[in-house]
């Protein structure tokens, strides 16, 4: 949690000041009030700036006069188009003072533009639909030069995941959904602190690892999907809380509101910090594909319940024994040239192991944890150490062991550089007196003088 020290300073804004007259949402801006923020970032872009630059060249193909940008013109997402053709409706008429004094810039800025008229129209559009298609692009190259927040605003709420079927929701909706007005102070608090408690979850972390590994689903769109389904079953409609919730309008509502800002920062630390055991965890899993598995899944798979303690001793052997396995060693160096976490290939490797012997990869893992309880458990009631419990505790410490030893072993083996033949090296190895190549170390414990001139002579 992030907190002031005790005499501590005031700490500087957590979020960006508030665009003064900043709407609620990009559905409240007027298409007068559109027309004028387009002027206002217009004049914004010197003469000599790159957008102004690409704008003069629009002038240079009727097709720019023709249709709506789609993107093409400087391949921004679909929610920029889709704002433009919502705040400049087709039927607004040019006759507006705000409408005029842009139509006026552009005209004064770009001398071609009067000639491209008198060329389109009215032979094959109308004036209505010339400035209205040519001021898409212009848009979309001031959006590329300087995004306007409420543009930044428009995309996030447009990557908003749909609705998904409410058998599939982890979190139902509640009866009645606020779309509108002002979101109670309380109630946000609320949700900011009980969504940052259900992101960190093991239960969100295992059900977005999954996601990740065995659906394909990336890594936005799972964490997104859980939280905007969480806050409505809060009774907040996802794309009115989520345009509420965007850092600019939250400063514009609720700037001085430290307790509420402060508990937004959190909430956002923990998602990124959540995204990250998220994907590391995905990296773990077992895959999806069998393919690509070392060890194959058995035709049936326990899924629920309990594993007996005998059998859970059997996988833990086989664990064990695996370690000597000279073909895992070998998939193991090249899993990790090519970039993969140690950890994260031992973890998969366990999981895969748990499944090709019939126990689903989860409840593997839950229950060798569990044996953690239950041994302290049995050793609580003073049962002896052949107990079953904790004799399965005690072997699944000794695997683990030999695993890390495996691990780091061939870790160690991976960065050692390729020999050399002798004649090829700085250094050359050890002689005897009479020029022979000596015997070198290679067991036992090195003497302290050995090691003390080694790192002194290397140092130096």
């Amino acid at each position: 949690v992030v907190s002031t020290p005790v005499g501590a300073a005031e700490p500087p804004p957590l979020f960006p000041a508030a665009v003064p007259g900043f709407p609620k949402m990009v559905e409240d801006v007027t298409p007068s009030e559109f027309l004028t923020e387009l002027l206002t970032r217009l004049e914004a872009q010197s003469d000599e700036s790159s957008a102004r630059e690409k704008m003069l060249n629009l002038s240079e193909s009727d097709d720019n006069f023709l249709t709506l940008d789609d993107g093409s013109i400087a391949g921004t997402l679909p929610a920029i188009a889709k704002r433009f053709a919502a705040s400049w409706p087709e039927d607004m008429p040019l006759s507006s003072p705000e409408a005029i004094k842009l139509v006026s810039f552009a005209r004064k800025h770009d001398s071609q533009l009067q000639k491209r008229s008198d060329r389109l129209v009215p032979k094959k559009t109308t004036e209505r639909n010339f400035w209205r298609n040519y001021f898409s692009r212009v848009h979309a190259l001031l959006v590329e030069a300087a995004p306007h927040p409420l543009d930044m605003l428009a995309c996030h709420l447009d990557s908003i995941p749909k609705a998904r079927p409410l058998e599939e929701r982890r979190f139902k909706p509640a009866a009645s959904l606020q779309s509108d007005g002002k979101l109670d102070r309380a109630k946000l608090l609320t949700f900011v602190r009980e969504c940052t408690k259900m992101v960190a979850s093991d239960e969100s972390l295992k059900l977005a690892a999954k996601a990740i590994s065995e659906d394909g689903v990336d890594m936005s769109t799972v964490m997104i999907t859980q939280q905007v389904e969480f806050m409505e079953s809060m009774g907040i409609e996802r794309r009115f809380g989520c345009g509420l919730m965007s850092p600019i309008i939250l400063q514009k509502s609720y700037g001085e509101d430290m307790e509420l800002m402060r508990a937004m920062q959190t909430f956002m630390q923990t998602c990124q910090q959540a995204a990250g055991m998220a994907r590391m965890q995905a990296n773990m899993r077992a895959p999806a594909d069998p393919e690509k598995r070392r060890h194959k899944p058995a035709a049936e798979i326990q899924t629920e319940g309990e594993v007996p303690v005998a059998r859970l001793r059997e996988v833990i052997a086989m664990l064990a024994a695996e370690v000597d396995d000279p073909q895992l060693k070998e998939d193991f160096v090249a899993a990790v040239k090519m970039g993969g976490s140690a950890d994260a290939l031992i973890m998969r490797w366990q999981r895969e192991f748990f499944e090709n012997q019939g126990i689903d990869q989860d409840l593997g893992v839950a229950q060798l944890r569990n044996l953690v309880t239950k041994s302290n458990a049995a050793e609580a009631k003073g049962e002896p150490e052949d107990h079953p419990d904790r004799l399965a505790f005690a072997e699944l410490r000794a695997m683990t062991e030999r695993v890390q030893a495996f691990a780091r072993k061939t870790m160690i083996d991976l960065s050692k550089p390729t020999l050399k033949d002798a004649a090829d090296r700085r250094f050359k190895p050890k002689a005897d007196d009479d020029g022979s190549p000596a015997t070198l170390i290679t067991s036992g414990d090195l003497d302290r003088e050995i090691i003390l001139k080694f790192c002194s002579e290397v140092h130096h």
